[in-house]
């Protein structure tokens, strides 16, 4: 398998190596990080509550829509 990451995140050409079904896929295994309590939150933090909060940021290329929707709908099928 080619390596998709890198230091700055997950890298690769859009629809070859970064598709929506990767996406998904890095959603739900993050959904299941969080779920598995291996992600601890501060005590303190504002985040530290019944609920699990992830914040998704990106950029202005046209790929982020498929990409943020593919990360979303896995993050949801997760229970994120």
């Amino acid at each position: 398998m080619k390596r998709l990451f890198g230091t700055d995140g997950i890298r690769g050409v859009v629809n070859r190596d970064l598709t929506g079904d990767l996406a998904y896929k890095v959603g739900l295994a993050t959904a299941k990080i969080i779920h598995d309590g291996r992600f601890r939150v501060a005590t303190n933090s504002p985040f530290a509550n019944d609920f699990s909060t992830v914040i998704i940021g990106s950029d202005s290329r046209p790929s982020r829509s498929m990409l943020v929707s593919g990360l979303t709908c896995g993050l949801c099928a997760g229970g994120v």
